[in-house]
């Protein structure tokens, strides 16, 4: 019979090996960045994902004066619901340490809570409806076109209030 020799393989380098995790994980890094950068901005038209809410393309798509009014009223409107909520996370935290459990009690703090944020955001949306009520028909008509054609770039950042 024959006799097969087998050849012994020779043994990549060490450094080749390093030299191509490197490269690899060097990779995965561009990948992750690009992709969520992507995720983050937009890709092109078709890719941008939707908007957070309705209220806030409503809000961005604003001229800036108005912008800082609705800024300036949603301030006033919150001034005074710190030592609101601060009562009702006392409240939560009280019901829930209570012995026997009360789920009922929890849930009507809870439901006075949304019921205070629901008259909040109507609060703001009459706010912005006399705004817009208060717009020119050209100002409409552009308002209206920048809801429907955000710009490219995306909506500005929020710039610190001027003096």
């Amino acid at each position: 019979m024959t006799e097969i020799h087998e050849q012994p393989r020779s043994k990549t380098p060490k450094w080749v090996r390093i030299l191509l995790a490197l490269s690899l994980a060097l990779n995965l890094l561009v990948i992750g960045l690009v992709g969520g950068a992507m995720m983050r901005f937009g890709g092109p038209d078709g890719m941008r994902p939707p908007p957070r809410s309705i209220g806030a393309v409503l809000y961005r798509a604003l001229p800036d004066e108005q912008r800082r009014a609705l800024r300036s009223y949603s301030r006033q409107a919150r001034s005074g619901h710190v030592k609101q909520r601060r009562g009702q996370i006392k409240a939560i935290s009280a019901t829930i340490r209570a012995t026997p459990f009360d789920a009922d009690a929890v849930s009507v703090v809870l439901d006075s809570h949304r019921s205070e944020l629901d008259l909040a955001r109507q609060s703001l949306q009459l706010a912005w409806l006399a705004q817009v009520e208060q717009m020119s028909d050209e100002e409409r008509q552009a308002y209206g076109e920048r809801l429907e054609n955000p710009p490219k770039q995306g909506w500005p950042r929020r710039r610190p209030e001027q003096p």
